[in-house]
């Protein structure tokens, strides 16, 4: 349900992910040099929270536009398909690692 107690904290959640992406990360890649296990380790658990973020969308109720909530998960994944699922799996997708180049001593 959209006011359940685990969705309200779960959104929190996202919130701090979703402010750190928007400030702290483009900070680090523009003028943080070197990149530290700490943040490898934290960028590896915000792109798992995102994803579980993907799976929860897929069940989460909604209110559509005449105020009634939608509890049909047929429906709440066609909304959710045709709406921000794309933007969401892009985001979540580790281009760093595929597009990882591989070391000359053969580690990548």
């Amino acid at each position: 349900m959209p006011d359940s107690k685990f969705k309200n904290l779960w959104n929190i959640i996202i919130i701090f992910y979703m402010l750190y992406t928007s400030s702290i990360l483009p900070y680090r890649v523009c003028f943080v040099e070197e990149y530290s296990s700490f943040y490898y380790n934290f960028d590896f658990v915000m792109n798992i929270v995102f994803g579980l973020d993907i799976i929860v969308s897929f069940f989460s109720a909604y209110y559509d536009d005449d105020n009634v909530l939608v509890t049909n998960n047929r429906y709440i994944a066609t909304y959710y398909l045709k709406g921000w699922f794309l933007i969401d799996v892009v985001s979540v997708f580790p281009f760093n690692e595929v597009l990882k180049s591989p070391t000359s001593d053969g580690e990548s």
